[in-house]
């Protein structure tokens, strides 16, 4: 009597619905109806006043709902249609990377500090009132700085390296495999929130969306947050955020009992990655590749 032959199921690994960067994107798309509806008199009614702010006038309950509802205010269809691209692009690779309960951590110290820093830096002297949520995704930049590549990644999957002066052939282009530079997005940013500026501080209701000294100290904010999480969600590894966070989903994989390859390549997709370059960390941070 033969044995049958048991295979392993392959088990495929999808990261989970970034719900907390569609929650927000609602609530974006939720002031976009009320200033239809409404008009600048709303957008006015719930824009951050520095002035009450440092005034001492409003409760503190009633600061934290102020500089709620300004970060998810809109002046108009631009500011709404960037605002919600920003915060989907980097919003929901963070959220897939870091988990739901650590990226709602981050954002909320990135909305409250960044309108906490704007307040005490402008003062109860201004007239000029914030709207947008600048400050907030300009701390989701500054998180996304922990995830840059290590190195170029070929089209095909090996990794680029460059040891010759002249060559028969041009190395590959690395876009042809990550698309668009992270930088060119980081740089459509930031040209985005100094038009948005220029816009909306013309506007007769002495409105505003950010100030330079707040959003570099929320950038910072972002990024060290970002890093002290990762850290410490992955104490026991060594490298970049990026590896740390591959090599632990890779061996939490294992741990349900995945073969190598089917870790490495539920690894790469969780976090968006090359699975050559998740096998490349592994090798080097993951301890001894286990056969398959």
């Amino acid at each position: 009597m033969s044995v049958p032959i048991i295979k392993r199921a392959e088990q495929q690994i999808s990261p989970a619905a970034p719900v907390i960067t569609f929650g927000l994107l609602v609530l974006c798309l939720w002031s976009m109806y009320e200033l239809s509806v409404h008009g600048m008199l709303w957008v006015k009614m719930h824009s951050f006043s520095p002035s009450l702010f440092a005034s001492g006038q409003n409760s503190l309950p009633s600061n934290l709902l102020m500089m709620f509802w300004a970060t998810v205010c809109q002046y108009n269809f631009w500011h709404f249609f960037g605002n919600c691209y920003f915060i989907m692009v980097f919003g929901s690779t963070l959220e897939t990377r870091l988990g739901p309960l650590r990226y709602l951590l981050l954002v909320l110290l990135s909305m409250f500090g960044g309108w906490l820093i704007l307040g005490q830096e402008t003062g109860a002297g201004t007239a000029i009132r914030y709207v947008g949520p600048g400050l907030l995704t300009t701390g989701l930049v500054g998180a996304y700085l922990n995830f840059f590549q290590e190195k170029k990644i070929s089209p095909g999957g090996s990794l680029v390296r460059t040891h010759r002066i002249f060559h028969e052939k041009r190395d590959p282009n690395p876009a042809e495999s990550f698309g668009i530079s992270p930088w060119i997005i980081v740089l459509a940013f930031v040209i985005f929130q100094v038009a948005m500026h220029f816009v909306v501080s013309r506007s007769p209701l002495n409105l505003d969306t950010l100030r330079l000294l707040p959003a570099l100290a929320v950038l910072v904010i972002g990024l060290v947050t970002c890093t002290v999480l990762i850290l410490a969600a992955t104490s026991h590894i060594e490298g970049n955020p990026l590896k740390r966070l591959a090599v632990q989903r890779y061996q939490q994989l294992l741990a349900l009992d995945m073969t190598h390859e089917q870790a490495v390549q539920g690894a790469a997709r969780l976090l968006s990655l090359p699975p050559e370059q998740v096998r490349n960390w592994i090798s080097k941070g993951g301890g001894p590749l286990p056969q398959a």
